[in-house]
């Protein structure tokens, strides 16, 4: 059995750390040292993006400073996508008509690398700091609820499971 102070992240860990405002501000720290925080930066304002009414002037406002931040070659937070994603952003941006669809393909595959450069993040300090503010959490939540989650939480294997439990 892995106990929450083990290494272990899987992609869908992962995603739940990106999810979480109190976990992702560890691996936003780790992603800017590695030289790759515009990932993380692009997901959350697509993500911000979706709650915002369609076809507002609010929403278009935002898609074109998302394009103009994040898509373009040479933008100031490029962030890594295939150029077939990258030619379809364009072409609806030249055209002013953006739909949601258009930035989750470029937010998927985003998270796609992320996911696929979590060892990195799984094997730093900002992760070991992590472990160490979700135990103490976990010790506070349990102390408040009058009992100690802690110890439940040692049975978990993975932060996903560990997150299914508090959201």
């Amino acid at each position: 059995m892995y106990g929450l102070t083990e290494r272990i992240i899987t992609p869908q860990s992962l995603e739940a750390v990106i999810i979480r405002s109190d976990t992702r501000p560890f691996l936003s720290d780790y992603l800017e040292k590695q030289f790759c925080k515009e990932n993380l930066d692009f997901w959350v304002v697509v993500e911000h993006l979706k709650r915002i009414t369609f076809d507002s002037e609010e929403w278009k406002q935002k898609t074109i400073i998302i394009y103009e931040q994040y898509v373009p070659q040479n933008a100031p937070n490029e962030v890594n996508i295939n150029g077939t994603t990258k030619d379809a952003l364009a072409v609806v941006y030249s055209e002013g008509r953006f739909g949601l669809s258009d930035f989750e393909a470029a937010q998927k595959e985003v998270m796609t690398l992320m996911k696929s450069n979590s060892v990195g993040f799984e094997q730093s300090e900002q992760y070991g700091s992590m472990l160490d503010f979700l135990k103490s959490q976990e010790i506070m939540t349990g102390k408040v609820r009058g009992r100690l989650l802690l110890l439940e939480l040692l049975h978990y294997r993975t932060f996903g499971l560990i997150m299914k439990l508090f959201h």
